[in-house]
């Protein structure tokens, strides 16, 4: 039996240069036809039980490529000769061509390649043939490198691997505008109880921001969009529930909307991918509704925001568009989303109207009060206005704690933005601010400081009774982002 040990997971790879003497040329010469040859070492038939403190080495030759520069190494494993799928495993030190990996890390690879875990993991299944290959390049610059010969354990046994430790630093960080590009420890990835999936938590990314996902030197870890895409196709949409795929080397990443909530860096079959899942419902969509009742600005009020259930669906509640009135669908600066509708004709409520992209401004046939909803399915953007009542209502003692017509709330033209007009409340009334069901709606107040009139002031969900400071006559405001909600008692002179 041999002892023998391998190097490196893919998440952990250490970033080193060095700079090659002995090249003094300054003309990129590609080095020739089996210019790296990677040494066959002892023992390739001999099974291999992979021992998670064992270490082993790898030796190649050193190709010049006529230029000054450092030479980075490493080494490709896969469980086929195509190496279609393949891991790969780093050094301890990558400038060198005598390499040290480690068995443990080999491991990981593996049950990677295989898809094995803790759980199901199976002793039969657990040793396999195992291709390797070096591979060498100047400057971090895939388009120069090179690969060695193939050489191939026959019986490498993985040890089934230990459950996953969550929450230890992977030396792997979100780098953007959003941190002056630093290695900043508060955007590290960080383990999950998945070994392949890695997370930075309750981070926000503005709208328009572009970022990597790199290590602390830009050396072995340097995650971009695809380089050959248009900028479009590098743009994330935080809504979104597929993995976005990254390229070494890549291009910036550019985020489609403003976002708050956990990127998770996920490593696959030799290839990375990030996912977004937002944890903020009232951040917004970066996406508006502009025209002559906004003078055609990306109003906040207007931004479409992710509060429904499902996936790339965006909601405006209580908006008001007046008959007649041109407006169009945008992002803020009339780029990537620019909608309009070509078909010709005013919108009618309660239909679907898929958009064109610069398509011509739109109106509504009658005047509308209710909801919009925006939709994205397979690249194409739909839209359909849905007239509604608020279904919320100041519920009391004023009125024996009823939802009573005369105390709904009503829309206003600002949406997300109702108020009941001019009614009077003694002094000492308690009332609360519900559905008719008492359901999804109810809420309270349960401020430190007494509820004051003319003031915004915070509401909770399933909070205590609200009481009237003092008599008097009001308007009431209320308002909400997402699920925070605010009242405001104006009183009327």
């Amino acid at each position: 039996m041999k002892k023998i040990s391998i190097a490196l997971s893919a998440l952990m790879m250490l970033g080193f240069t060095a700079c090659d003497s002995d090249d003094v040329n300054n003309v990129l010469v590609m080095p020739g036809e089996n210019s790296l040859v990677l040494e066959t070492p002892a023992g390739l038939d001999q099974e291999w039980f992979l021992d998670k403190d064992g270490t082993f080495e790898l030796k190649t030759s050193k190709p010049n490529y006529g230029q000054v520069g450092p030479l980075l190494f490493g080494v490709q494993v896969a469980l086929e000769e195509t190496f279609e799928h393949n891991v790969i495993l780093n050094p301890a030190d990558n400038s060198i061509p005598e390499m040290q990996l480690r068995e443990k890390d080999l491991n990981v690879a593996l049950c990677s390649l295989k898809g094995i875990d803790y759980d199901n993991y199976d002793e039969d299944a657990a040793t396999v043939s195992v291709y390797m290959r070096a591979f060498s390049n100047l400057s971090n610059n895939l388009s120069t490198q090179i690969y060695s010969n193939v050489i191939t354990y026959t019986d490498v046994v993985i040890y089934r691997p230990s459950p996953e430790t969550t929450g230890n630093p992977t030396g792997i960080y979100l780098r953007g505008g959003m941190n002056d590009w630093g290695a900043n420890p508060d955007f590290e990835f960080l383990t999950t109880e998945d070994a392949n999936v890695t997370m930075v938590a309750n981070v926000t990314i503005p709208m328009g921001t572009e970022f990597k996902v790199a290590d602390a030197d830009w050396a072995s870890i340097n995650l971009g969009a695809d380089p050959d895409a248009e900028k479009e196709q590098q743009t994330i949409d935080p809504q979104s529930e597929e993995a976005f795929a990254l390229y070494d080397n890549g291009a910036n990443i550019v985020m489609g909307a403003d976002f708050t909530g956990n990127v998770s860096l996920i490593y696959d079959h030799g290839k990375y991918s990030i996912k977004l899942k937002v944890t903020d419902s009232s951040v917004g969509s970066g996406i508006y509704v502009r025209g002559g009742m906004n003078d055609w600005g990306a109003d906040k009020a207007w931004e479409f925001s992710a509060e429904s259930s499902f996936v790339n669906e965006w909601v405006i509640n209580g908006a008001i568009i007046n008959a007649g009135v041109e407006f169009k669908i945008a992002d803020a600066d009339w780029s990537a989303v620019n909608l309009g509708y070509n078909a010709g004709g005013a919108l009618e409520t309660g239909v679907t109207y898929a958009l064109d992209h610069e398509g011509a401004n739109m109106t509504m046939a009658e005047d509308f009060v209710g909801t919009i909803t925006l939709t994205l399915n397979d690249g194409v953007y739909s839209v359909v206005f849905e007239a509604k009542q608020t279904g919320l209502y100041l519920r009391g003692g004023m009125n024996d704690w009823g939802a009573e017509e005369a105390w709904e709330f009503h829309y206003t033209s600002t949406p997300n933005t109702y108020i009941i007009e001019g009614v009077t409340i003694d002094e000492g009334v308690e009332f609360k601010v519900a559905d008719p069901d008492w359901g999804a709606v109810n809420l309270g107040y349960d401020g430190e400081a007494p509820f004051e009139l003319d003031k915004d002031m915070p509401l909770t969900h399933g909070g205590s009774n609200i009481k009237m400071p003092s008599t008097a006559t009001v308007n009431v405001i209320l308002s909400h982002v997402g699920e925070d909600y605010t009242l405001k008692m104006e009183t009327v002179n």
